[in-house]
């Protein structure tokens, strides 16, 4: 389904990973190395993760970032798994992920959700997000049609599962970086549903 001109304009802002308001608690290095891997949309690499480490940041968590990253096609599978069994013919032509290329969108959306998760989680920081960037993606799929329930059910799951693999202690830890997705993807909802 081709773009239109306003959800094409919206796309760049459609970016939901921003760092201006670590920049006093953050040093500079780590902002670079935060920012470049945001800019070229890829998760942290190792060298990455070891000076965030090195760096001491409270609450984060480099070692949970990179178990999300490792991890991230296992936790699609599983998430696209549930997906397509609650909701069957999903797939299907009439379905809002047909065809294949659409369900394709999904599944590259999880992942980007994923990666800019991890970047809240390496950081230990839950404002990794911009509500602006939610309320541009909002735009996005509307125009595009994405089936958001079907994409809120993707993102509890893949979330449920990710939490699922780390101790209770680390669960509480990452809460509120999940908590962050959740919101910004019920804005989203509550976008759709208000249009």
């Amino acid at each position: 389904m081709p773009l239109s001109d306003r959800a094409r304009q919206l796309l760049p802002q459609a970016r939901l990973t921003h760092f201006q308001s670590w920049q006093a608690e953050i040093p500079a290095e780590l902002l670079m190395r935060f920012q470049a891997a945001e800019d070229e949309q890829r998760f942290l690499s190792d060298a990455d993760l070891v000076a965030i480490a090195l760096a001491c940041l409270p609450n984060a968590n480099p070692t949970a970032a990179r178990f999300l990253r490792d991890d991230a096609e296992e936790l699609i599978a599983i998430a696209r798994a549930d997906l397509l069994d609650r909701f069957p013919g999903i797939t299907e032509p009439g379905g809002g992920l047909y065809p294949e290329v659409r369900s394709q969108s999904c599944w590259r959306d999880c992942w980007q959700f994923l990666r800019c998760l991890s970047y809240g989680v390496a950081a230990g920081r839950a404002d990794y997000a911009t509500p602006a960037g939610f309320e541009a993606l909002a735009v996005v799929y509307k125009e595009l049609e994405v089936p958001i329930a079907a994409m809120q059910q993707a993102i509890e799951t893949l979330l449920g599962v990710a939490l699922k693999r780390f101790p209770p202690e680390v669960q509480a830890q990452l809460q509120p970086c999940c908590a962050t997705l959740q919101t910004g993807i019920q804005a989203i909802a509550t976008h759709h549903n208000r249009l």
